[in-house]
C-alpha cells in the first residue's frame, strides 16, 4: 500500500538552490511511484474547481516538452493520473509561534524551479503524470485552514491520486496527515527536520503531537 507524502517548510531554501528542490521533487515522485499500485490508475476528467478550496495555477502551460516538468498538468485531472501536487500557502502557525513569516511563499518558489531550470527528463525513466491541484485558499483562522486542507487532500485521495503537499508552515502537516488517516490506518511516518514539533499550543510546532494523538500514527522514524 502506498502512502501520501508531504514537504512542509521553506527554511531550506536559504541553504539549498531551487535546482536542489527540483531534484528532490524528481526523486520523491520516483520513490512514491515505485510504491504505487502496479495497475494503471484511470480517472475521469474532473475540473480542478471540484478539489475544494483550491485556486489553480497556470505556471505549467508553456513548459517545454523536453523537461520533466512537462509531465505536470493543471486545470483538469488527466485521464491517466497517479500523483497530485498541492500547495499549502499559509504560515499563520509560524506567526503564532513568533517565527519568521514567509513560508507561505514556499509553493510558488517550489513550482518556479522546474518551470525555469533546464533539467532534461531522464530517457530511461517513464515519468508518472503529475496533476497540480493548485493552492489551498487559507481560511479565516488556522482552524478553518486546517479543515480546508483536510477536505482538499481527501478529494485527491478519493481520486486514487498520490498527494504531495508543499508548504507552508509546519503545522499544515497535521491536516494533511489527518486526511490520510481517515482513509488509511494505521500509519507510520518518516520525519526529516531539526525540530520535533510536539508543542501543545496551537502554532507551527504542533503538528507531530497532533499526528500521534489524533491521527493514529503508530511510529515516527526521525
Amino acid at each position: 500500500m502506498w502512502g501520501p507524502y508531504t514537504i512542509i517548510g521553506t527554511r531550506y531554501l536559504c541553504s539549498s538552490s531551487l535546482g536542489d528542490y527540483f531534484e528532490l521533487l524528481v526523486t520523491l515522485i520516483r520513490t512514491c511511484f515505485a510504491f504505487a499500485t502496479a495497475n494503471d490508475t484511470v480517472c475521469k476528467i474532473m475540473p480542478v474547481q471540484l478539489i475544494p478550496y483550491t485556486v489553480p495555477v497556470a505556471i505549467w502551460d508553456h513548459v517545454s516538452t523536453s523537461l520533466f516538468a512537462a509531465t505536470i498538468r493543471s486545470g483538469e485531472v488527466p485521464k491517466t493520473c497517479e500523483v497530485a501536487l498541492i500547495g499549502l500557502s499559509d504560515d499563520t502557525g509560524v506567526r503564532l509561534n513568533h517565527g519568521r513569516p514567509g513560508a507561505k511563499d514556499g509553493p510558488r518558489a517550489f513550482r518556479e524551479a522546474p518551470a525555469k531550470y533546464r533539467v532534461a527528463r531522464p530517457a530511461e525513466f517513464d515519468s508518472p503524470q503529475v496533476f497540480d491541484a493548485g493552492d489551498v485558499i487559507p481560511g479565516a483562522d488556522i482552524y478553518e485552514t486546517h479543515d480546508r486542507i483536510t477536505e482538499a487532500v481527501s478529494a485527491l485521495l478519493a481520486l486514487n491520486l498520490l498527494p504531495i503537499a508543499v508548504g507552508g508552515g509546519h503545522d499544515l502537516t497535521y491536516p494533511f496527515v489527518r486526511a490520510v488517516a481517515q482513509r488509511y490506518s494505521p500509519l507510520t511516518g518518516v520525519y526529516f527536520d531539526a525540530h520535533l514539533d510536539v508543542r501543545a499550543e496551537v502554532c507551527s510546532g504542533m503538528a507531530f503531537r497532533k499526528i500521534v494523538e489524533e491521527c493514529g500514527v503508530q511510529k515516527l522514524h526521525l
